[in-house]
């Protein structure tokens, strides 16, 4: 057998926080209330995962941006090792560090803008096998609960992004390179 419940529903003028925390008490200390539950200890609850998440989501972010920044100035290193020859020699006939350069912040915008869109595609594709595994589980919510993908804007900001930090890390690498071999 259940035990007895009540469901109580407060006027929207005494539906602030501390008035519900302080009534919530109240009904508490009532002899024969075992417990008082009310949707705003649910919320608090999900508002700490939601703000947890949100950090997660920024460290993370971080991180990865940190970790292409090195990775696109390593690969053009490389790049730079394998065609040393080639740059000696275009300094000894007179070109300008700015030639020089050019192809290789060019390589490196490649190279970012094509990591950012192969994790775009990534993503599309986890998006459609989610939503796929998901369609009956989001009917439960109801009729017009569906998962939306990244928006056209967002996804210019995410490919803008991968050529603008395969241009950086190219530059950062180039100018640490051509400091130590001038040297």
């Amino acid at each position: 057998m259940l035990p007895a419940s009540f469901e109580i529903t407060l006027k929207p003028a005494y539906r602030d926080p501390p008035q519900v925390e302080s009534f919530a008490r109240r009904l508490g200390k009532i002899n024969g209330i075992a417990a008082v539950e009310y949707p705003q200890q649910w919320v608090d609850r999900l508002n700490l995962f939601v703000l947890a998440l949100q950090w997660a989501k920024w460290a993370l972010g971080g991180i990865l941006f940190i970790a292409t920044f090195f990775i696109v100035g390593s690969t053009v290193r490389l790049a730079l090792l394998a065609r040393k020859d080639e740059i000696e020699i275009m300094q000894f006939v007179g070109a300008s560090e700015e030639l020089i350069r050019a192809p290789f912040v060019v390589e490196g915008m490649l190279q970012g803008t094509v990591g950012a869109g192969l994790s775009l595609i990534g993503l599309w594709l986890f998006y459609v096998l989610l939503e796929e595994y998901l369609i009956g589980q989001l009917a439960l919510f109801g009729p017009k609960m569906r998962l939306l993908f990244i928006d056209p804007a967002s996804i210019t900001m995410i490919l803008v992004i991968g050529l603008l930090l395969g241009a950086l890390g190219s530059l950062f690498s180039l100018r640490r390179f051509l400091k130590t071999w001038r040297g």
